[in-house]
């Protein structure tokens, strides 16, 4: 795969052999398989994901490929399915080989909340995330798996080992705007480090919630970005204005309500906590940019990394 793509579009993850796909799911099934219809869902330059319909099963499952540093995916579904996380989607089976793995899993259906959003689904969503992090807070000294970022001293690292990067990467921009982000990443620190820590999805946004049957919230895609962090980070970004959360924004209240009765927190509380969880994603979102660049990947699906980098720190240090 060439992902040095200074002009251009970026380049995909090649699509996988019907045969390598089917031997796959034969031995995560146990059964032999064959596939009858193959719906495309996403394709990017890390990861291939795709509904599979086999020939004599009620029910379709979902396939991925992803490579690294994407294929920890596998590691994380397992034990997600090891540890029985409620709301998270399951996976069937897995297989890493070298740095990419295919994941199966089941199909929690082709609606999503970005797609079907209601006050009363608003509600229940934040309910839903509210109990899987309850039921997640005793998980945290439980694994390896997961990135943590769960005292002062992993936040303070995470701040300067990117404001350092930025700094290597981007010398004349970065100069504009170290000060500020020196600024706003000990104020971060500090503001977290008295936060409780759990598992957290680490890229929940509407897109990636889907309503089963449309009732049930399902939260899939847990992966690179998933670890152990501030509780209210994955309640921060489903209630921000990100594109990937849609119109979502109008059911805020609904959301962050619905969250307060599962957690026990007043919803003055959650408010007074969240700025600074929605600071650690763009925090962390710049970190991903910033190894793309390091990988020498100078374009995303979404267009060329420097814009990105540069709306993104507006938003850490406005």
């Amino acid at each position: 795969m060439n992902n040095n793509s200074g002009e251009g579009n970026l380049a995909v993850l090649a699509f996988p052999k019907i045969s390598e796909m089917e031997q796959f799911i034969s031995a995560c099934l146990k059964k032999p398989i064959s596939i009858e219809e193959i719906v495309i869902l996403r394709q990017r330059d890390f990861s291939i994901v795709a509904r599979m319909e086999l020939k004599g099963e009620a029910q379709s499952v979902i396939y991925k490929k992803v490579i690294a540093p994407w294929h920890c995916e596998a590691k994380v579904m397992q034990f997600l399915k090891d540890q029985n996380l409620p709301n998270a989607a399951r996976m069937i089976g897995a297989r890493e080989a070298g740095e990419s793995a295919q994941i199966l899993q089941e199909d929690a259906g082709e609606w999503s909340l970005l797609q079907y959003q209601t006050r009363d689904l608003a509600l229940l969503t934040g309910l839903v995330l509210a109990q899987t992090h309850e039921a997640a807070l005793d998980l945290t000294v439980k694994t390896e798996v997961f990135a943590r970022l769960d005292n002062l001293e992993r936040f303070q690292e995470c701040c300067e080992s990117n404001i350092f990067k930025l700094n290597a990467l981007f010398p004349q921009f970065a100069a504009k705007v170290t000060s500020r982000l020196n600024q706003v990443a000990g104020s971060l620190s500090h503001d977290l480090s008295s936060s409780e820590f759990c598992l957290q999805h680490g890229d929940l946004y509407a897109e990636n919630i889907i309503l089963q049957e449309r009732t049930t919230p399902v939260f899939i895609d847990w992966s690179y970005f998933s670890m152990i962090g501030p509780r209210l980070y994955d309640l921060a970004t489903l209630t921000s204005a990100h594109a990937k959360n849609g119109e979502l924004g109008k059911f805020r209240q609904a959301i962050i309500e619905g969250y307060a009765l599962g957690s026990g927190l007043s919803v003055d509380e959650i408010e007074r906590q969240l700025p600074a969880s929605w600071r650690l994603s763009r925090l962390l979102f710049l970190q991903w940019l910033l190894t793309r660049v390091e990988m020498g990947i100078t374009q995303t699906t979404v267009g060329p990394v420097l814009p990105l980098i540069e709306k993104v720190v507006a938003e850490i240090i406005e």
